[in-house]
Order: C-alpha cells, then sequence, then structure tokens
C-alpha cells in the first residue's frame, strides 16, 4: 500500500506513531496468554516505525507494527516455526473458509473484513493485516485504536486455538 504523495510522515509525529503501540502495551501487559509484552522502537521487521510484541514463545508472537513510510499497521501473528505456519494455513483451510474468512468468524462479524489476512514469509512467516491511515495522528484516535484492538484480538481468538492444539 503507498503512503500519500503529498506529505511525508514527520519526525514530530513519533509521539502518535507509538503512543498506539504504548496503549496496547499498557492494554496487554500481565496478560497471561502471552509470556510477556515488549515494545521495540523502531521494530525489528523492516521499514516498522515501533512494533508491540505479543510472544507465546520464542520463535511465535502476536504483533502490532507500526509501518509509518508505508502508511499502515499491520497486526497479525508472525512464527519462525515453518511447520506451524503450515499447520495453521491447513486447519484454517481445511473448514472450507479462506484466511480471511477465518478470522472473520473468531472476530464474530457478520460482514466481510475492510482488510484481508495476508499470508508470506519474509523474515518470519506471516498472517496479518494491514489498516491503512493517512496521517499520524488518526494512529491516536478512539476508533483506529478500537479497530487495532478488534483486529488484534480477532487473530488471538482465530490462531490462539490451533497453537494450542484445541481446533
Amino acid at each position: 500500500m503507498a503512503r500519500r504523495e503529498d506529505d511525508e510522515i514527520e519526525q514530530d509525529d513519533s509521539y502518535h506513531l507509538v503512543g498506539l503501540l504504548q496503549w496496547l502495551d499498557e492494554r496487554y501487559r500481565g496478560d497471561e496468554r502471552f509470556a510477556s509484552t515488549d515494545l521495540e522502537e523502531p521494530g525489528s521487521g523492516e521499514g516498522e516505525t515501533g512494533r508491540l510484541r505479543l510472544p507465546l514463545d520464542e520463535a511465535t508472537e502476536f504483533f502490532v507494527a507500526v509501518l509509518a513510510d508505508e502508511g499502515c499497521v499491520r497486526v497479525g501473528l508472525a512464527t519462525d516455526d515453518e511447520e506451524l505456519s503450515e499447520t495453521i494455513e491447513s486447519t484454517i483451510l481445511e473448514t472450507g473458509n479462506s484466511l480471511t474468512e477465518y478470522l472473520a468468524e473468531s472476530m464474530e462479524t457478520l460482514e466481510d473484513l475492510d482488510y484481508e489476512v495476508q499470508h508470506f514469509h519474509d523474515e518470519a512467516y506471516y498472517f496479518c493485516s494491514d489498516l491503512p491511515f493517512d496521517t499520524a495522528e488518526e494512529l491516536g484516535s478512539p476508533d483506529f485504536r478500537e479497530r487495532v484492538l478488534h483486529y488484534l484480538e480477532g487473530y488471538v481468538e482465530a490462531m490462539l486455538g490451533i497453537i494450542e492444539g484445541e481446533a
């Protein structure tokens, strides 16, 4: 997804860019589903302004990453475990649903999701959605934060049962 050409994210916008991740960090700190919460500035992925990691173990984590230059917040699951990635994908596809449909069901969304599930391999295996934004200030808005939270919880609900062998 390309950024709007008429303005770039300014250094002064870092408050808003990282503020979303700090807000999520505070929400998830102490959540027993995760080993910890780790806030990275800049993020560990290419082009990430910041990343909140919610690790399950050394190989697998839920995450929210701000990619300022791309104008999006990436939400999802990353794993270094190829076998786990294949298990998640095959388990979902065996339901007869696409990855996006499976996420929508987990989110209890009656309508189609606005942002599709992407599945790719970069430095890790990813299942994620990119939520676009136009300005850094948008990341501080209650509506945008709730949308990010809704997607993150959707990924947790959709994937955790598969990861723990319950699906």
